[in-house]
């Protein structure tokens, strides 16, 4: 161990015993490490159950142009691109890009929960 933290420059304090102050903060850090990456699961999750939703109200398309146009075809029209660019930007995103888009992913999973009561 001791060389490969010479090796690899860790600057790893062999056979020291953190304090409950370290111990602490690591435990704090994991919890918040945790507790994005089910954000995250969340946040994908999210996003890809609106796209494919946008892709079934597709199919709600009149048969004929005399037909009224029902709302959930119109509304997937005009948000059809919306949810794949969304998709798209998650993908790409580090981090602190995927955070910035939380209040943005919590809209979309309020609207797809009405939704659902609605239809």
């Amino acid at each position: 161990m001791k060389k490969l933290n010479e090796d690899f420059g860790l600057h790893i304090e062999i056979g020291k015993v953190p304090t409950a102050e370290e111990v602490s903060e690591y435990q704090k850090w994991i919890a918040e490490k945790r507790a994005y990456e089910v954000w995250e699961k969340s946040a994908w999750k999210t996003l890809q159950d609106y796209l494919w939703l946008m892709r079934e109200w597709r199919e709600f398309a009149p048969a004929s142009p005399d037909e009224k146009c029902n709302e959930r075809f119109v509304y997937s029209l005009h948000h059809l691109d919306y949810a794949e660019y969304l998709c798209d930007e998650f993908i790409r995103a580090d981090k602190q890009g995927k955070i910035s888009m939380k209040n943005i992913v919590s809209e979309i999973a309020d609207y797809m929960e009405k939704s659902e009561q609605n239809f």
